[in-house]
């Protein structure tokens, strides 16, 4: 029982650092489909993503607000921006 519930913490561990973003700057972290594709050449990568199942791509502002971007199968199903300072 417990060798199970170590692997267990171990897979969700490794699968959390891989979605916390690249381990060499300016390396491309968003998936290569179309719609990433856009994402990417238009913002660059994600300050943060996450989600499973439904991503969740949080872009840091100059001003101090947050794009989140909620894409889902091949588009972006929804946006949102935090109140800034």
């Amino acid at each position: 029982m417990k060798s199970a519930l170590l692997v267990f913490v171990a897979a969700v561990g490794v699968g959390f650092a891989g979605c916390r973003g690249p381990s060499i700057a300016g390396e491309r972290t968003l998936p290569r489909d179309a719609v990433h594709d856009a994402i990417y050449e238009r913002l660059g990568n994600p300050d943060r993503r996450t989600g499973s199942g439904r991503g969740f791509l949080h872009y840091d502002l100059k001003n101090g607000q947050t794009l989140t971007l909620i894409v889902s199968g091949d588009g972006i199903i929804g946006s949102e921006l935090s109140a800034g300072e």
